[in-house]
């Protein structure tokens, strides 16, 4: 490409991040919902009297329906007709569309894919990453390794469950706790 004089560059002025895997999304986003808190934070939710305790850049689509005791953020990103019951805590998370969160349930540093169910106490955590390359690194030798928790499209998850560290394929139903696996 140099001797034919057609390599090129851009110069990028703001941040750069490589998404390599799912994974990858969770330090991205909270990226750009850091940039929106400081340009302008118009499309971010605030704290209002009667609503959800909001911590940080938090995005919650305007079709989304969040109970007024939920805590949500920093980092977190929740989609269209997203319901979010009483209690419930997310962080550092992306919730796509669809997806029903059942009272006093948890969810950390993890994606939940569309039309999921997380249960009444139900828990799905990954691991809080410290360091950009911690998150790309998602097994090693055939082994889950920490990171963020992924569910895809469609993963019901019961009451009382524990998900942790964990990347759940789609149209799953997990009726008991699941810790560094793969479940396919």
């Amino acid at each position: 490409m140099a001797a034919e004089k057609k390599l090129s560059a851009f110069l990028c002025n703001g941040f750069w991040r490589q998404i390599k895997s799912a994974a990858s999304a969770v330090p991205a986003s909270a990226l750009y919902l850091q940039k929106a808190l400081k340009e302008n934070g118009s499309i971010l939710a605030k704290n209002e009297a009667g609503g959800p305790e909001i911590t940080g850049a938090v995005f919650i689509h305007p079709s989304a329906q969040v109970h007024p005791t939920a805590r949500i953020g920093p980092n977190v990103s929740i989609h269209a007709r997203v319901v979010v019951g009483p209690g419930v805590r997310i962080n550092d998370s992306i919730v796509l569309d669809n997806v029903n969160i059942k009272e006093n349930a948890a969810i950390l540093h993890a994606i939940v894919g569309w039309d999921s169910r997380i249960g009444r106490w139900g828990r799905v955590e990954g691991t809080q990453v410290t360091s950009p390359d911690d998150i790309d690194e998602v097994t090693h030798l055939g082994v889950k390794v920490n990171s963020i928790c992924i569910l895809g499209e469609d993963v019901q998850i019961k009451d009382e469950v524990f998900i942790r560290n964990s990347i759940v394929l789609p149209h799953k139903e997990l009726a008991g706790n699941k810790h560094n696996e793969i479940i396919m």
